[in-house]
């Protein structure tokens, strides 16, 4: 499948480097964005809209979902956690 054509998934966390079995395990299906800033995440949601953001729901990283929010209301959001 052309990597165009494959489902595009931001994945908007500071720390995604850092940890990075999900965005592993998310590149084996999808066409995956990692942004550590909510600057960059913004420059990939106006140049290249992903169907679905993803935001570590972390406190540090509650900026990303209010900067995104304010670009674009339709992208489905998903927060995840570590326990």
């Amino acid at each position: 499948m052309k990597d165009n054509l494959r489902t595009h998934i931001l994945l908007a966390d500071p720390f995604a480097f850092d940890r990075p079995a999900l965005s592993t395990v998310l590149r084996a299906n999808y066409r995956v964005s990692v942004c550590q800033t909510a600057e960059a995440a913004i420059q990939v949601v106006l140049e290249d809209k992903p169907t679905m953001i993803i935001i570590d729901a972390g406190e540090q990283n509650l900026e990303f979902l209010s900067l995104i929010e304010e670009y674009d209301k339709q992208i489905p959001l998903l927060l995840v956690g570590q326990h």
